[in-house]
């Protein structure tokens, strides 16, 4: 059943939910046991399941400690619709709460929030994930004492690992900086993607006889691969409703000139059509080499060969 979402006119009855609190960016498998944790401990403890997330990412509003600037796995539509298919498939209802963060609201400490989540929400019932914290005095707050405090049950899971490794969005995301798109696809249980739109290129590609579609209006907020070539599929959903494969760039085009800007170019296999204009979904499945800087020409269209022939035989192989 798709998730119910709510809205700042709703309120439920005291002492009635379950809740879980995260931005679920990626929602990797530890989001998703988290999730069915939710789902199951709400109807044996006949409590309405409610799972609370934000209309951005806090690191956008807060800033980023590291030196690079943050970025996020997935869109947030994207990460919205991950949410909502994985509870479209259960029977009973559930939830959905969308928060916005602002600077605001990131000044509540953690007893304002679970008060605001207990008295408008109903929630006597928390579920938290390992070493989760939140309010603006998170990180030196017993979360299971002032729950207690507070009249709401506060759970804490253990840490999530797949095949004994660790499982955070930001090990996802450095998998994606290294290239590692099995090892992301695999934690996320979907495709890391991108979205844009086709725009015009240089026509480059076209010359070389491996015509691209370049992707544009990519959101700035996510995170983007490893400067190289990968295998992809592609959807064009204002064109028609196939699933293509196909090759992706993913870098500066070193040997065509160079350029400052990251591009990302998509070798469409047996498609020619012109799809300037319309929207593009890029699914990554693996990467195939590093961008490369040729000595001429023939070089890359060699390689553009071999690149292609690569990946038809990834997609060629059992799983």
């Amino acid at each position: 059943m798709i998730p119910t979402r709510l809205t700042d006119a709703d309120r439920l009855q005291p002492h009635t939910t379950i809740a879980t609190i995260g931005m679920f960016d990626g929602f990797h498998t530890g989001h998703r046991h988290i999730a069915e944790e939710l789902y199951g401990r709400g109807y044996q403890n006949d409590r309405q399941p409610l799972l609370v997330t934000f209309d951005r990412h806090p690191q956008f509003v807060l800033g980023s400690k590291a030196g690079d600037p943050f970025r996020t796995i997935q869109t947030n539509r994207q990460r919205l619709d991950d949410i909502q298919s994985f509870f479209s498939r259960l029977t009973d209802p559930v939830f959905l709460l969308v928060l916005p963060f602002t600077k605001q609201f990131a000044r509540q400490t953690a007893r304002e929030f679970l008060t605001f989540l207990r008295d408008k929400y109903g929630v006597d019932i928390l579920l938290m994930g390992y070493n989760q914290h939140f309010g603006s005095d998170g990180k030196n707050i017993n979360f299971q004492e002032l729950g207690h405090e507070l009249g709401i049950r506060v759970c804490i899971e253990k840490e999530e690992t797949e095949n004994n490794e660790k499982v955070s969005s930001s090990i996802i995301r450095q998998l994606i900086r290294n290239g590692n798109i099995t090892k992301t696809n695999e934690l996320m249980m979907s495709t890391y993607t991108i979205e844009g739109v086709v725009v015009h290129g240089f026509g480059n590609g076209r010359k070389l006889g491996f015509p691209t579609a370049n992707v544009g209006h990519i959101d700035p907020q996510q995170i983007l691969p490893r400067f190289g070539v990968y295998a992809v599929q592609v959807e064009i959903p204002e064109y028609d409703d196939e699933i293509y494969e196909g090759m992706a760039n993913v870098g500066v085009r070193p040997t065509l000139g160079g350029t400052t800007d990251v591009s990302v170019e998509v070798n469409i296999f047996d498609f020619d059509q012109d799809i300037y204009g319309k929207k593009i979904t890029v699914s990554f499945f693996e990467f195939l080499r590093e961008e490369t800087q040729f000595d001429n020409l023939e070089q890359l269209s060699r390689q553009l060969s071999a690149d292609k022939e690569n990946a038809r035989q990834w997609f060629t192989l059992p799983f």
